[in-house]
């Protein structure tokens, strides 16, 4: 360690007073020579030891001085006569020197093991702080002042990277424009402890938090313990704290998803059994209805239309349930190649009491190819839009089945209606803002609502797109984007696995 010209000056005034001291000790006691060289080469090792190198190599050449002046013949004078004494007086200052110098370089060593010593001990203080002191996670603000105050800090901050921008989550002393200082930002990037503008305040420093290759952020360090090489060990425990913290949060949070998958598979199937034993009873008992009504009676047609609703909840459960099961994880789709026609006729053999007085053009394209889909979650969908537009449809007005082959490389299941067409809502914020609203509340003019919540997630799944507009002459025209398998081909078994 460099010392400043002050403590050289206490230094050499401590030197030449000690060395004076032990001069005189030494004519004191009247000694003889190598009694008083023996003297004055225990103090050049004491200041040696006391006060470092510059201190010992100036008391050797002192302490060679007055063993000359005061113990070798002719005394009081610095002129030798005798050539022994020649040799004691050179053996005496290179020992002295020598001496001095081992003494030096093992105090430094030692200083160096105090100083390895202490950083160590500080580490494993902020090692057992931030990890072994708690199992709870640690919030940011306490971790940071754990490290702040392992490392003597008086003040500093914490910046991490929130989408590549370096935000301040926690400063003590500092202001929180410290994520905007160049040399935070150069410490995240380089990876290396950098000096920070400190003005006339205590040197401050920004030292990376880098974990497994990455860097999340740096520790803004104002005071306290400067060395870069314990400054970046501490961000590197710091980080490791926070990475840990992180893994914490996500655990619980998947386990927290894995109890919800489970308690909704429950809920599912109590649910299923719930809703559909008493819709099964209820279909039951109009079958037996319409068989003893007269045909063309008001009753008949009175027990018709309650059978058409309840086919419709019935059907509508059935979707609620599907979705779930999908959103669960619980039902994976299965595609194969289906022809458009047999979707849409299958679709149309689920509404038979629904379609009964109304007419339906079916028109397939002739190029029209095969849909790689799901069948059953296609046909739920399309059976969905068919009900909702005969529903809303005149029924003297008919509906348009059609499948033709769309742009880049999808084929288009088209169900158009001559109703009320699209709400004003829907056409004014496209086909997202309808889907926005159409969870769990009916749109208005009746279009929308849970249905086409349930028919997007169904569409979804068969990795599909549903597109809404307005039927030139009226009404509403809403067309199931899928793939064609031609094309999807060479990715069909990737899909299927």
């Amino acid at each position: 360690m460099k010392s400043t010209p002050s403590e050289r000056g206490i230094a050499a005034f401590v030197v030449l007073g000690t060395v004076a001291a032990t001069t005189w000790i030494g004519a004191w006691m009247e000694a003889n020579s190598a009694t008083a060289g023996f003297l004055l080469l225990l103090a050049v090792l004491f200041l040696t030891l006391r006060l470092g190198l510059f201190a010992g190599v100036l008391a050797a050449i002192l302490g060679s001085a007055a063993f000359n002046f005061y113990f070798l013949l002719p005394l009081h004078t610095f002129t030798v006569s005798d050539p022994a004494n020649w040799a004691a007086l050179a053996a005496f200052g290179i020992t002295a020197l020598v001496t001095g110098r081992l003494v030096a370089a093992e105090r430094r060593r030692a200083e160096e093991a105090e100083a390895r010593r202490r950083e160590i001990t500080t580490l494993y203080e902020l090692c057992f702080g931030l990890f072994a002191s708690t199992n709870r996670p640690g919030h940011l603000d306490e971790a940071a002042s754990r490290t702040l105050a392992a490392l003597e800090a008086r003040r500093g901050g914490l910046v991490l990277m929130d989408r590549s921008i370096p935000r301040c989550v926690w400063a003590k002393g500092e202001p929180t424009t410290i994520a905007d200082e160049p040399g935070v930002l150069e410490a995240i990037r380089s990876e290396a402890v950098v000096e920070l503008e400190s003005g006339d305040g205590p040197r401050r420093q920004a030292a990376p938090l880098a974990v497994g290759g990455r860097t999340s952020g740096a520790l803004v360090v104002a005071g306290g313990r400067t060395d870069p090489k314990i400054l970046a060990s501490a961000g590197r425990l710091l980080a490791l704290a926070i990475e840990r913290d992180r893994l914490i949060e996500e655990s619980t949070r998947l386990e927290a998803t894995a109890a919800s998958d489970r308690l909704k598979t429950a809920m599912l199937r109590a649910v299923s059994h719930d809703l559909r034993s008493p819709l099964t009873a209820m279909g039951v008992g109009l079958e037996a209805l319409l068989r003893s009504a007269a045909p063309g009676s008001t009753e008949r047609e009175r027990i018709l239309s309650v059978a058409r609703e309840q086919e419709r909840l019935a059907r509508r459960v059935d979707q609620l349930l599907t979705a779930a099961r999908l959103e669960a994880g619980l039902l994976r789709p299965h595609f194969e190649p289906i022809p458009a026609a047999e979707l849409l006729r299958a679709a149309m053999g689920h509404l038979e009491l629904a379609l009964a007085d109304r007419p339906v053009d079916v028109v397939i394209a002739p190029d029209c190819p095969d849909v790689l889909t799901d069948a059953a979650l296609t046909i739920e969908a399309l059976v969905n839009l068919i009900e909702n537009a005969a529903r809303l449809a005149p029924r003297a007005s008919g509906l348009l089945l059609s499948a033709t082959l769309a742009s880049d490389h999808r084929v288009a299941l088209e169900v158009a209606d001559r109703g009320p067409g699209l709400p004003t809502a829907f056409t004014a914020s496209g086909v997202q803002a309808a889907f926005g609203s159409a969870h769990g509340v009916e749109a208005e003019g009746g279009r929308g609502g849970l249905g086409l919540a349930i028919v997007r997630d169904l569409v979804a799944a068969c990795r599909g797109a549903l597109e809404l507009a307005d039927r030139p002459g009226g009404g509403a025209s809403v067309r199931i984007l899928l793939p064609e398998f031609l094309h999807a081909a060479p990715a069909f078994a990737e899909i299927q696995e």
